[in-house]
């Protein structure tokens, strides 16, 4: 069986580097898939919320229209889809999961969370973009909890199911969570910096489908995730930038 999750994960890189983005995430895929067109293996493409857009409606659901705002989506969305069609060309059993934004310890990109926990041991000012974005987080261990269910789970053969908590935080309740937890104060300030274009408002996951096809939830709330990240950020001494 094979799980594809390789891609360019972080969205301002494609700002930077377009053309990596998509050779990465879109003709990686396709190689990938070819490879897999001589044996038939069970295939799960790991694909992002972010394919979804600006929100019509929350929680999102997996009818809801794809409209990607930054070339990481798009690329993302052409990746899903050249799965979805070659699979069905080819007669390979696939599963599509949509993931909604993961965190957890050891992650080296400069996401949201880390880069609040890293602003706060080094000061109590939080540089932020966009503070008024809302976003349903998942734990990494229960992220891969998703990806494993799937294995000889015959009710998810040519699905697309969203894996997310079906619950939203705002980057400015973000703050005065982490910070207490913290022992800080912080004071947030927004930074023009950091603002993405086309930045989506709020992304919030509808996960009844997994819960049905994949009998899976949750299991790490945001506040011990966040315990988790700080403790890592303390033993490790990683910087965020």
């Amino acid at each position: 069986m094979v799980f594809h999750l390789a891609a360019i994960p972080f969205i301002p890189d494609g700002y930077i580097n377009p053309r990596r983005v998509v050779e990465t995430d879109i003709i990686g895929t396709l190689n990938l898939l070819l490879a897999l067109k001589e044996h038939k293996i069970p295939y799960v493409h790991y694909s992002s919320s972010e394919t979804y857009g600006g929100a019509i409606y929350n929680p999102i659901d997996e009818k809801h229209p794809t409209n990607p705002r930054s070339t990481y989506a798009a690329a993302k969305l052409g990746a899903e889809r050249m799965a979805f069609t070659f699979c069905h060309e080819h007669d390979i059993p696939f599963t599509i999961l949509r993931q909604f934004n993961v965190y957890g310890p050891d992650d080296t990109h400069p996401r949201l969370i880390p880069v609040i926990i890293s602003q706060l041991y080094n000061g109590d000012t939080v540089k932020l973009g966009h503070i008024y974005t809302s976003r349903d987080f998942t734990y990494v261990t229960d992220a891969v909890d998703a990806c494993i269910r799937t294995i000889n789970n015959p009710k998810v053969l040519g699905e697309t199911i969203n894996v997310g908590s079906n619950k939203t935080v705002r980057g400015v309740d973000l703050v005065p969570m982490i910070a207490e937890k913290m022992g800080k104060k912080a004071k947030i300030e927004e930074d023009e910096s950091k603002l993405r274009p086309l930045d989506v408002d709020v992304l919030c996951a509808n996960n009844s489908k997994a819960r049905q096809l994949l009998g899976w939830e949750p299991k790490i709330t945001l506040s011990d995730g966040l315990d988790n990240i700080i403790k890592w950020r303390k033993d490790n001494r990683f910087e965020w930038e």
